[in-house]
């Protein structure tokens, strides 16, 4: 296991598809050979998540181990949305690094681009990567009430309270 994340690894993390689908164009119409090294973040993206998922599974099971299964998954949910994850995004600066088609990038943009990020990490260090996640997305309930994230599990309280009280 390597002690630093591979650069071009990181670099790939923060390159949206839209900006590669630019550069192809304006490479064809300055007549250049078509690059087609570049690639886009979609797969370190698609690492990152599945990396999220487990980690904030396995940390919220810890944390609310009373919770039945379904809270559980609607937290983790609600850590994951777009709005959450493209905060997070913003607030570690990686609004100005990403190369994207769009500025300000949206938020699903800033979510992929930090998924890509955590997928990067993990590659080269995945207990890191995982405590990461630990650290900066799931520190996103602080403040927050767990009843008013899983209204949907909470349209049954009596199975609720069942479960917990099971557990």
């Amino acid at each position: 296991m390597s002690k630093y994340v591979d650069s071009d690894l990181l670099s790939r993390s923060m390159i949206m598809n839209s900006h590669l689908e630019l550069e192809r164009k304006k490479q064809e119409e300055l007549g250049v050979e078509v690059s087609e090294q570049m690639v886009d973040n979609s797969l370190l993206a698609d690492r990152g998540r599945e990396v999220m998922q487990r980690s904030l599974t396995r940390w919220l099971r810890g944390a609310f181990s009373l919770l039945p299964e379904e809270m559980i998954s609607e937290l983790r949910d609600f850590l994951m949305t777009d709005e959450i994850l493209a905060d997070v995004a913003f607030h570690i600066g990686l609004r100005e690094i990403i190369l994207s088609e769009e500025y300000p990038p949206l938020a699903a943009t800033l979510s992929k681009c930090l998924e890509a990020l955590v997928g990067a990490l993990d590659s080269s260090q995945p207990d890191r990567a995982a405590q990461r996640v630990t650290d900066i997305i799931a520190s996103q309930l602080h403040g927050k009430e767990v009843q008013e994230i899983c209204t949907k599990s909470l349209i049954n309280p009596m199975n609720v309270l069942t479960k917990i009280l099971t557990n």
